[in-house]
């Protein structure tokens, strides 16, 4: 059988979701995969897209693809360069 072991590790002061994965496999060596998410509020996204030459042209939820609601827990920024 194939078994797969997922962390997560939340850093609240970095804003830093730390996330390994191990994926073992009978007869197979260990699969392991680490990296690092980051959580930014609304606005600073916002702000540095604008300082940096882009305009947002669409703002979505970042799971469904289609448009915000309140439980919204991630976006989805569509920007093109100014």
């Amino acid at each position: 059988g194939v078994a797969c072991r997922w962390e997560n590790h939340y850093d609240e002061a970095k804003r830093k979701t730390t996330i390994c994965l191990t994926i073992t496999q009978e007869g197979e060596e260990p699969y392991f995969e680490s990296f690092t998410e980051y959580s930014y509020e609304k606005e600073f996204i916002l702000k540095t897209l604008k300082q940096n030459g882009f305009s947002l042209l669409e703002l979505l939820d970042g799971e469904s693809f289609t448009s915000l609601t309140p439980q919204s827990e991630r976006y989805l920024f569509v920007a093109k360069r100014s």
